[in-house]
């Protein structure tokens, strides 16, 4: 299997004045993904050294018939500068195959969706909840999405059209912290001046949620601040964790453990058809001990968020510390990231998907 793929630019569409969406067509056959995941492109020529850069993809299977990335410049942002001034029609990009795990669950009788999103957060968000009208059709969505700015709102005319046509199961409501009122919105769509803070979080969630809030999603996506306020009172709500969906854009570098004695390791991973050996020394990644040693693994954030170095662990253990210290969770279901994770045995094999 192809641990690369590569795309041609079909469609460049501006969305907003600092925002692009590019419509890719995949060179070879066999190209799937699910709502909500994103690409990692391969970027070798637009800077000092080669680097990575991960797009949530806003289209949706079964209802776009390409694969679109929307991208918003960003201060200092390379490749996002690059993408909306540079790239067009006919250009190929190197990429990873899709990945992330911020999905729609499947259909499963009678719920809600909701979704918070600010600015460029909306991109994931976009392609789940096309999903979820479309194809999940006894759910309800509701959209929270903050801006500056009437003019700042990406898909602003795309979501007027799905709220027009989904009236009885999409609460689209806008809040805007500079409002200019030059824009009309579909009947329905819900304008606010002001923040989106906790409070109106808490009471959007109990006023807007049609069905039982035990079988309710939850989808975050935005800056950090939003992010953190929303998941703050989901949590205080009562929310299981299983039902906060996160999406995380801007990372931070993981915590390194300070004071801990991890033996040298002997690593077996097996990846796209292909087995690897190396040796990991004490205190090194996973993923540091491949790349030092020429070894190409997939990853991308390099943080344990995105999930794209993800594998199964066979053998042997292995210990992560993430942005927020030790990640239990995934070493509980058995998950290593080699980005963020050190051998805690001398020996461990590790299966990533591919």
């Amino acid at each position: 299997m192809e641990t690369h793929i590569r795309l041609k630019i079909i469609r460049k569409t501006p969305e907003t004045p600092d925002t692009v969406t590019l419509e890719l067509a995949p060179l070879a056959p066999g190209f799937s993904y699910l709502p909500g995941q994103f690409l990692t492109f391969l970027f070798s020529n637009i800077g000092p050294r080669p680097f990575r850069r991960s797009y949530s993809l806003s289209s949706t299977p079964g209802i776009d018939p390409n694969p679109s990335i929307t991208v918003r410049q960003t201060p200092n942002g390379t490749a996002s500068q690059w993408l909306n001034r540079h790239a067009r029609p006919g250009l190929e990009l190197e990429a990873l195959p899709p990945a992330g795990r911020f999905t729609p669950p499947p259909p499963d009788g009678p719920r809600d969706y909701f979704m918070v999103g600010g600015g460029s957060g909306v991109v994931p968000l976009f392609s789940i909840l096309k999903h979820a009208l479309s194809f999940d059709n006894q759910s309800v969505v509701t959209l929270l999405l903050a801006n500056r700015k009437e003019e700042n709102i990406i898909f602003r005319e795309a979501l007027n059209d799905w709220a027009a046509r989904f009236p009885d199961r999409f609460q689209l409501i806008h809040f805007l912290s500079e409002p200019v009122g030059n824009v009309s919105f579909a009947p329905g769509v819900r304008v606010v001046s002001g923040r989106l803070g906790n409070s109106i979080l808490e009471d959007m969630v109990k006023k807007c949620l049609r069905f039982s809030p035990a079988d309710a999603h939850f989808y975050l996506c935005g800056p950090k601040g939003l992010m953190l306020k929303s998941e703050m009172t989901l949590r205080f709500l009562k929310i299981p964790d299983e039902h906060i969906h996160k999406e995380i854009f801007t990372v931070e570098k993981p915590r390194k453990p300070i004071g801990k004695n991890f033996p040298e390791a002997r690593v077996e991973i097996r990846f796209a058809g292909r087995v690897f050996h190396f040796r990991v020394a004490p205190g090194e990644t996973i993923l540091q001990a491949a790349t030092r040693q020429g070894i190409d693994l997939p990853y991308s954030c390099k943080t344990g968020i995105c999930t794209t170095c993800s594998g199964q662990c066979r053998r042997g253990r292995a210990v992560m510390y993430g942005q927020e210290g030790k990640l239990d969770s995934a070493a509980a279901k058995g998950l290593v990231l080699p980005c963020v994770g050190y051998p805690l045995t001398p020996e461990l094999v590790i299966d990533i998907p591919g």
